[in-house]
C-alpha cells in the first residue's frame, strides 16, 4: 500500500545519511583522541569499540557524522529514558518515484515505555512508537531490542505519530541495572560514556538545553 503521509519522515529518514542539519561536512576519525577531552575524569578514555555492531555502517548510503553531542542534541524533539516493551513490528512502505518507478522501504518499529523525560517536550503518551530504519537487527540501523532500558535522543513526526533517533545509534545510550551508560555508537564523543554514571549524561543534556535557551 502506498503512503503518500510517510513520504516526509522517510525522505528525513533516508536524508539524514547524507546530511544532518548543523554538523561538519568532515568524517570522523576514530582514532583521533581529540573528539572528547580525555583529561576529564568525568569520562571514559578508552572505550572498547571492538564488540561494537553499528548498523549504519553496514548500509549502502554513506552519512555526514555528527562530530560532538550537541550534533545529536540539536535538532531533538526530547530526550527520554525507556524500557523497549516490542520490538517486532516490521513495516513495508511503498515508494514511487517521478519516473514512474516504485519501490519498497522497511522499518522497524518498537514499542518504547517513557521512563522520564529528560529535556524537551515530553511525550503525549507514556508509551511511544520508535522507529528504525531496515528490517534486520544490524542493517542500516541498529535496533533495541525488547527488554532493553535506553536513554533516546529523539525527533517527533506529528504525522505518524512516531519517534525517530535524531542520529542513528549516536542518539541511544543503553542503561543497566547499575545505572551505567554504554552508547550504541562506536564514535568516541558517544562512547566515552560508556561504563559512566548516567548522572553525568543528564548533567551534560542540562547543560546543552540551557545552551539552547540562551
Amino acid at each position: 500500500m502506498k503512503k503518500s503521509w510517510l513520504i516526509f519522515p522517510l525522505i528525513f529518514f533516508c536524508a539524514s545519511f547524507l546530511l544532518l542539519p548543523g554538523m561538519s561536512c568532515a568524517m570522523p576519525d576514530n582514532n583521533k583522541q581529540s573528539s572528547y577531552p580525555v583529561n576529564d575524569l568525568r569520562y571514559n578514555p578508552n572505550p572498547d569499540l571492538s564488540k561494537k555492531i553499528v548498523g549504519s555502517n553496514n548500509s549502502f548510503m554513506s552519512r555526514m557524522m555528527p562530530q560532538i553531542l550537541y550534533d545529536v542534541y540539536a535538532s531533538s524533539t526530547c530526550v527520554i529514558i525507556g524500557s523497549v516493551l516490542d520490538d517486532s513490528t516490521v513495516v513495508p512502505t511503498e515508494l514511487e518515484s517521478v519516473s514512474g518507478f516504485s519501490s519498497k522501504i522497511y522499518h522497524t518499529i518498537a514499542s518504547i515505555r517513557v521512563l522520564e523525560t529528560v529535556s524537551g517536550t515530553a511525550p503525549s503518551s507514556d508509551i511511544i512508537r520508535y522507529r528504525q530504519i531496515g528490517s534486520d537487527d544490524y542493517i542500516l540501523q541498529t535496533k533495541v531490542k525488547k527488554g532493553e532500558t535506553c536513554v533516546f535522543i529523539l525527533k517527533y513526526f506529528q504525522d505518524i505519530d512516531q519517534y525517530m533517533a535524531t542520529a542513528f545509534e549516536e542518539s541511544i545510550f543503553y542503561l543497566d541495572g547499575n545505572n551505567r551508560l554504554t552508547s550504541m555508537s562506536d564514535q568516541l564523543f558517544a562512547a566515552k560514556y560508556d561504563g559512566i554514571d548516567l548522572r553525568i549524561l543528564l548533567e551534560d543534556i542540562q547543560e546543552m538545553q540551557d545552551r539552547q535557551g540562551q
